[in-house]
């Protein structure tokens, strides 16, 4: 919440500060909290306090390094989609050219504006279809928490991960390409790339019937 984000300090290496920032979130009931409920936190599990003052001994040298290197954003033609790229931490469409090693740089000291970057993509895009690529699906949990109940858990809304913990990749990746092909996405079954066999199997092309043949006696 924007009130929390002027927490007196975000020396986030400093395990007292930490301590206190949990204290604070524990206590905050659901009026504190603009209705949204208890403040969960969570620590991670993490080498370094990224967009955090921690980061500042690196930033000359982060920069040097990134300016060596040239991203480029496909455009995509008049009255077609395309992929676009919206910046966590400033909630706006970014283009190749803004994202040079100042952005980078400035990226990784600045706070993440999730929510209103999630904000922007529901309000510019009309978004309902969302893919997270990563280890674990944590931003997905929070684009959920992100909108309205009755909105996120709308049939029309779809959150697939790409892998999750404990649970086998291929699971995982091939659940999600289900929920993405039941929601008209056209999958491109033929780059599917695996060391396993696989057979390709025929559905009935009827509606089921869904009526019960079995004796009552």
């Amino acid at each position: 919440h924007r009130d929390l984000h002027s927490f007196p300090t975000r020396r986030s290496s400093d395990l007292e500060s930490i301590a206190l920032f949990e204290n604070i979130c524990s206590s905050i009931d659901g009026a504190g909290a603009a209705g949204h409920g208890h403040v969960h936190t969570q620590r991670l599990s993490s080498s370094h306090a990224f967009h955090s003052r921690a980061m500042e001994p690196i930033l000359e040298e982060y920069e040097r390094v990134a300016a060596t290197v040239t991203v480029t954003v496909k455009e995509p033609k008049q009255g077609s989609k395309g992929p676009i790229f919206i910046s966590g931490t400033r909630a706006k469409i970014m283009t190749g050219d803004e994202l040079n090693s100042s952005y980078w740089t400035a990226h990784l000291r600045e706070p993440v504006n999730f929510a209103d970057a999630f904000s922007f993509l529901q309000r510019e895009k009309c978004c309902s279809t969302y893919v997270e690529i990563g280890p674990q699906p944590v931003l997905l949990g929070l684009g959920m928490s992100s909108l309205p109940v009755e909105e996120a858990m709308a049939s029309s809304c779809v959150w697939a991960a790409s892998i999750r913990k404990n649970e086998s990749n291929w699971v995982t990746m091939l659940t999600s390409v289900g929920k993405l092909c039941l929601a008209g996405l056209k999958i491109d079954w033929g780059r599917r790339t695996t060391k396993t066999k696989v057979s390709r199997g025929l559905l009935p092309n009827y509606p089921f019937q869904r009526e019960r043949y079995w004796h009552s006696s």
